[in-house]
């Protein structure tokens, strides 16, 4: 339907206000297709990026920019996702992408980081160390090749860190076409921070030439689908 509606408009509307229209209706499209979801364009802090950044899944920054925001409960379990433009003092970009907190169902104390072990050097002066020691989790391979596990709680880390969530944390590496993401757990949350090349609302179409709204539609609904397979696997 919103393909269709948009192509019975191409033919009269001026380029940037047709991908204006694409936006809109992809919005409505995605909120429909995904039960129970809001979407709100001013996000305020419904997502705590400071609190990512002492996780060190996010980069000291000077300023921060915050929107898009679309969040849901699924499985008694809420998530909330906003898009951040984070910029140091020169006002040069460091960060762009998704910031996700999940509510899990059972508390925990400590603080937990999954480092990458793919991730390529970092600025330390940018980023916080990671919480307490390196542990050492035994089985699975495949997670063990992805992470490095950083924890001041090594028991809440080996309760919390199952085979099921570990299958889950490796498959979503696999979906995001090589977007190195980043992952910790804090305050009765699972944390995860996802760079994008595009804004989650900048249509890659938007630019001289033919629009792909079948495209941008299912490029919006794998990343709002994001937060959802995580939930769908620790439930």
């Amino acid at each position: 339907l919103v393909t269709a509606d948009l192509l019975l408009r191409l033919g009269t509307q001026p380029h940037r206000r047709t991908a204006t229209m694409l936006r809109d209706l992809l919005i409505k499209a995605v909120c429909e297709q995904v039960e129970g979801l809001v979407y709100q364009r001013v996000a305020g802090r419904k997502v705590n990026h400071d609190r990512l950044v002492a996780l060190s899944l996010a980069p000291r920054h000077a300023t921060a920019l915050i929107e898009n925001f679309f969040g849901a409960t699924r499985h008694t379990m809420a998530f909330r996702a906003v898009q951040a433009s984070l910029r140091n003092n020169h006002r040069q970009e460091i960060f762009r992408g998704l910031l996700i907190e999940v509510d899990l169902p059972e508390p925990f104390d400590g603080r937990i980081v999954l480092a990458r072990r793919d991730e390529p050097p970092r600025d330390d002066i940018a980023w916080e160390p990671p919480p307490g020691d390196v542990i050492d989790l035994k089985g699975h391979p495949a997670f063990q090749r992805l992470f490095q596990v950083c924890s001041d709680n090594p028991e809440a880390a080996e309760r919390l860190l199952t085979e099921a969530l570990k299958t889950a944390l490796v498959r979503l590496d696999e979906q995001l076409d090589g977007a190195v993401f980043r992952a910790g757990f804090a305050s009765g949350c699972l944390l995860l921070t996802v760079p994008l090349e595009h804004a989650v609302l900048e249509i890659p179409s938007n630019a001289p030439g033919p629009l792909d709204p079948s495209g941008d539609a299912h490029r919006l609904l794998k990343i709002t689908n994001l937060p959802i397979r995580i939930i769908d696997t620790l439930h």
